[in-house]
C-alpha cells in the first residue's frame, strides 16, 4: 500500500509496540528499554515501522522460547547516532545460525516452514 508519513515520537512508538504483543507468547520474557532522552519526533508511516518492530520482537520472543535461557530478555535500545536515529532489538537467545544469515537480507526467504518470509 502507500507509505502514510507522519511525524512519531519513537519512545511512545516503540514502547506501544511491545504493549500491544500477544500477552501469553510474551509474559514470561523481560523488555528493557534503553531509550535515549530527547529524541526529536522524526518522519515515518507508523503502520510499517510499528509492523517491522513487531516482525523482529516475534523473531526473538520464537527464539527465546525455543532456547529457553534462564530469564528470556529483549532489549530495545533507540539512540542517535551522527544525523539519524537507530532502532535496536536485542535478545538472550542463540543467535542467528549461519545457513539463515546468509539469505538475511533476501525478501521472500527463509528457513521456516510457516512463514512468507517479510519479517
Amino acid at each position: 500500500g502507500e507509505l502514510k508519513y507522519e511525524m512519531v515520537n519513537l519512545e511512545k512508538m516503540v514502547k506501544s509496540s511491545v504493549k500491544m504483543l500477544n500477552k501469553p507468547v510474551s509474559s514470561n520474557i523481560k523488555f528493557i528499554f534503553e531509550i535515549e532522552t530527547e529524541l526529536p519526533d522524526i518522519k515515518l508511516d507508523y503502520y510499517q515501522i510499528k509492523q517491522l518492530l513487531q516482525n523482529l520482537y516475534y523473531n526473538s520472543i520464537r527464539a527465546l522460547t525455543e532456547s529457553k535461557p534462564l530469564q528470556p530478555l529483549i532489549i530495545i535500545r533507540v539512540n542517535r547516532v551522527n544525523d539519524h536515529i537507530e532502532i535496536e532489538v536485542d535478545d538472550n537467545g542463540p543467535g542467528i545460525s549461519d545457513d539463515i544469515l546468509e539469505f538475511l537480507f533476501t525478501p521472500f526467504s527463509n528457513k521456516k516452514e510457516t512463514s512468507m518470509g517479510i519479517g
